[in-house]
């Protein structure tokens, strides 16, 4: 019963009350949203897509980012599955759209 007043009071004073139940469901979905995910891209994550849009292939973004290639290609791999695409294209739009990587080539490729 306590529990009850004590949420009635703060609801009262403007503040939200959600079971742990619900919260925990809450939380669930919009982690699972599209909306949500790209913000848990790293900035590793996120420069290794940008140098992949730029055109550079992963021994490149590698030698940029001072990784490996097996790190880059993780990360890659990591990116898409918390963007929910399948392939790098689908990750470079979808980047793009959230605005995680830039549209325009930030640097020239090959150089």
């Amino acid at each position: 019963m306590q529990e009850v007043v004590s949420a009635v009071e703060k609801v009262a004073a403007g503040e939200v009350v959600l079971s742990p139940n619900l919260a925990g469901s809450m939380l669930r979905e919009l982690t699972s949203s599209a909306e949500v995910r790209h913000y848990l891209i790293t900035k590793r994550e996120a420069d290794a897509l940008q140098l992949v849009a730029d055109g550079y292939s992963t021994h490149e973004v590698a030698s940029r980012l001072l990784v490996n290639d097996r790190t880059v290609a993780r990360d890659l791999s990591s990116a898409y599955g918390k963007l929910d695409t399948r392939h790098r294209t689908e990750a470079i739009l979808d980047s793009v759209h959230w605005g995680i990587i830039a549209r325009e080539v930030s640097s020239t490729a090959g150089e």
